[in-house]
């Protein structure tokens, strides 16, 4: 069975994923698993419709991780997530 993954908003310093991971596959294989198939498909649009290139890199290396211990740990955090695009303009890593 394949982890559980959220509906997430993007942004563009930051993409929050919530997921349940389900064995066999570790954290880091479902990071790597999900960095892999977006930059494929990013490519892909670039190259067959008329996506904009991005000229670095689009992932860092890392990821930082926190285990979510309940379920209202769960909504607190899901509603953090949701909320924060609305605040984008306010955080730190915001460049116009």
């Amino acid at each position: 069975t394949p982890p559980m993954l959220e509906r997430t908003p993007l942004m563009l310093e930051r993409t929050p994923l919530m997921l349940e991971r389900t064995p066999p596959l570790s954290l880091s294989d479902v990071v790597h698993r999900f960095k892999n198939m977006t930059t494929t498909r990013y490519i892909r649009g670039v190259k067959n419709d008329g996506w904009l290139p991005f000229g670095g890199k689009l992932w860092q290396r890392n990821y930082w991780e926190r285990i979510i211990r309940n379920d209202s740990e769960w909504e607190r955090i899901r509603a953090y997530i949701h909320n924060n695009p609305a605040r984008w303009e306010h955080d730190k890593l915001y460049r116009k």
